[in-house]
């Protein structure tokens, strides 16, 4: 792979997880002229529009369903990718559960034990199958985290955890894998809009809300276009001495919480 061109056209790019953020990751890889690859969980139907929608920029566009808590699933999903798109040069790990927003004694184990199947082991069992597709000919792998990782919310706990853990997963395979000339880096979210967030603030409440989204150094919640602005920063040309790094796209917000 080489980034010294400072395109990414024909470069092979997979998104682990098309929901709002990572549909805004792929349609920003395929207007680079990346050919895409992108993973859905359930929803056949809102894939094969991602897929109408990315095929207008991306010379070759590729769809799979994945459930990343399975970790032959995973394993299937990716390397069917991979032959489809015929290699890997990009992986978006954009994988993300839905909190309980409840604090943490008040979590069934099976909220704490499914949220972390998803956003920790599921971080995992996509770095297990995309990095010895990689290793010959290097790449860039980038997995959305959260600002909830080091802000150690009250009812977040669930996003605590399980961000902290793909963090330390993320610098743990830069290390390992810089020598492959593989970089692995995160982009920790803070709100941003997507059902998940929606869904938040009515649990919150309006004035719970407003008071949050005041606090945020530039007055707004991030748009799905402004996280992917990051992870482009970072798999392309002028991140490519930059690895096992965590990036916030949070608009201020940890720093004004």
């Amino acid at each position: 792979m080489d980034f010294e061109t400072g395109s990414l056209h024909g470069l092979k790019a997979v998104v682990i997880g098309a929901g709002a953020i990572g549909a805004a990751i792929a349609d920003a890889l395929a207007q680079a002229k990346a050919n895409v690859g992108i993973t859905y969980s359930t929803d056949s139907t809102r894939a094969a529009e991602n897929v109408r929608t990315l095929s207008v920029h991306s010379p070759r566009v590729a769809s799979v369903q994945c459930d990343v808590t399975g970790a032959q699933a995973t394993w299937d999903a990716v390397h069917e990718l991979n032959r489809q798109l015929g290699g890997l040069d990009i992986v978006v790990s954009a994988i993300g559960a839905r909190a309980s927003w409840k604090r943490l004694v008040d979590l069934e184990p099976s909220e704490w034990n499914e949220y972390l199947s998803v956003d920790l082991t599921g971080t995992f069992h996509v770095f297990r199958a995309v990095v010895p597709l990689m290793r010959e000919r290097g790449g860039a792998i980038v997995a959305l985290s959260s600002i909830a990782a080091s802000m150690f919310q009250a009812r977040n706990g669930q996003g605590a955890a399980a961000k902290a853990g793909a963090e330390a997963l993320v610098r743990v395979l830069a290390r390992e894998e810089g020598r492959n000339n593989i970089r692995v880096n995160a982009v920790a979210v803070g709100l941003t809009e997507s059902p998940s967030t929606d869904e938040a603030f009515a649990k919150w409440g309006a004035d719970s809300a407003a008071r949050i989204v005041g606090g945020i150094p530039l007055k707004r919640i991030a748009t799905p276009q402004d996280v992917a602005n990051a992870v482009m920063f970072l798999v392309s040309p002028s991140g490519r001495y930059i690895t096992g790094k965590v990036i916030a796209a949070d608009g201020g917000q940890y720093i004004g919480h």
